[in-house]
């Protein structure tokens, strides 16, 4: 697969900017927090966007197997965001339910 050499630049642009805002995201979460489970969710989040900068990155340098690797990663912890957030919302229809 031959991307342009714009096409490489903006998907590494793109993979730096993914990862900056992982990484604030993930200073701010787990530090205003001393929670386990946020702590949990912002390491989750961190991984998230690591993995979208791997497979940036991988389709930047046209690696097809690195970038199916990253998906494959980041569909994992997509569905664990998904448990999560259900898990919490059922938690939350509870209480709510109780009161």
């Amino acid at each position: 697969m031959q991307i342009p050499l714009w096409g490489t630049l903006a998907l590494l642009a793109l993979a730096a900017l993914q990862l900056a805002g992982s990484l604030r995201a993930f200073w701010t979460k787990a530090r205003s927090t001393e929670r386990g489970a946020e702590r949990t969710d912002a390491r989750i989040d961190l991984a998230d966007g690591i993995a979208g900068t791997v497979l940036l990155t991988a389709l930047a340098f046209g690696q097809i197997f690195a970038a199916a690797c990253a998906l494959g990663a980041q569909g994992a912890l997509l569905s664990a965001q998904l448990i999560r957030w259900l898990l919490r919302s059922r938690a939350q229809a509870r209480v709510l339910a109780s009161d």
